[in-house]
């Protein structure tokens, strides 16, 4: 829509899902400790924190030993 990356930039079929992620690292000694969206907020022209991860995603685990 903004025009901010040229077309074919982003192959959707390859984005990684947050549940994708969490699924895989449940075979592994991790915990997830928090998961976070972020999103860029045009006006103020700053990136912020949100709780929407469709896209845009910070995922936290714990090694558990």
């Amino acid at each position: 829509i903004l025009r901010w990356v040229q077309p074919g930039t982003h192959a959707w079929q390859k984005f990684v899902k947050p549940s994708e992620i969490i699924d895989y690292c449940s075979s592994l000694p991790l915990k997830l400790q928090s998961i976070q969206g972020m999103h860029y907020h045009f006006f103020k022209k700053k990136w912020q924190l949100s709780e929407k991860i469709d896209t845009n995603y910070f995922i936290c685990f714990k090694k558990i030993t």
